[in-house]
């Protein structure tokens, strides 16, 4: 199909029909991105693919058709950095970071894994310089403490790549200070309800009236943090999506929302 003009013929369409002929176009051209590599396809067609795709992402109505558009951006990320630098100027990061949010696992590691092949552009490395470098670089610090593999790959692969700027590399140690520190306090919080429950009746009724002991089992307290650390990501994405003055207003909105149902349940303290 590349051989015979196919590409050239889909991104014709993209240019010149409706929205839903857009859009399928779109749909077959990441289909064949997905599956070829980008540097067969004929001279100056990669660069007329990105913007109807980032198009479709936004629009889909359908996961699937986002998880298709996500890996194709992926592959063509891949192709050279000025590519890159072209999906970031027609909004392909902002695009990943909303994925972020899905409750789609799968659709959720596609957006990092495309993240990571785009922070090499320097569109990114600015970006990340910026005024919201920080929580966005903290979103890559939380992934990497994921327990799936391929996340954590990502994720460190990302941090390594932009870790060689300074201010970048100020971000990433201040996120994992951050992140340690929440962990430590987790830890001293378990330990606390490990030294209740082996203390004498008296003693542990005294300790139960100041903190609240967990008493559940080891499955439910995997459950648990697996419940938190998944609260922990959306949480970063909903601020980076709230205070990112890309995002549009109905998304502003809908994550505002979500922040003040966090607060109410004393699960965040910042703005909304």
């Amino acid at each position: 199909m590349v051989s015979q003009g196919a590409l050239r013929l889909l991104t014709d369409i993209t240019q010149h029909s409706s929205d839903k002929a857009v859009d399928a176009a779109a749909l077959a051209l990441s289909r064949i991105a997905v599956t070829t590599d980008p540097h067969a396809f004929p001279s100056g067609v990669v660069w007329s693919m990105l913007s109807p795709i980032i198009k479709m992402i936004t629009r889909a109505n359908h996961e699937l058709y986002q998880f298709e558009g996500t890996l194709a951006l992926t592959n063509l990320a891949s192709f050279d950095s000025d590519v890159a630098n072209a999906i970031m100027r027609a909004g392909g990061w902002h695009e990943m970071l909303t994925l972020l949010g899905a409750d789609n696992e799968r659709l959720q590691k596609a957006a990092l894994q495309c993240m990571c092949n785009l922070v090499t552009s320097e569109a990114a490395i600015l970006r990340l310089r910026g005024a919201s470098g920080e929580a966005e670089v903290r979103l890559f610090v939380v992934f990497a403490q994921s327990d799936d593999r391929e996340v954590q790959c990502a994720a460190t692969g990302a941090l390594a790549m932009i870790a060689h700027d300074e201010i970048i590399a100020k971000h990433i140690a201040k996120a994992w200070r951050i992140d340690k520190d929440e962990h430590l306090s987790s830890s001293a919080d378990k330990k606390q309800s490990a030294d209740t429950k082996s203390a004498p009746p008296a003693a542990a009724a005294d300790s139960a009236d100041s903190k609240a002991v967990t008493t559940a089992g080891d499955g439910k307290a995997s459950d648990e943090e697996a419940q938190k650390l998944a609260d922990l990501y959306k949480l970063n994405v909903l601020q980076v999506l709230f205070l990112s003055p890309q995002t549009d207003r109905d998304v502003k909105i809908r994550c505002a929302a979500a922040l003040k149902h966090m607060k109410s349940h004393k699960l965040y303290d910042g703005p909304c």
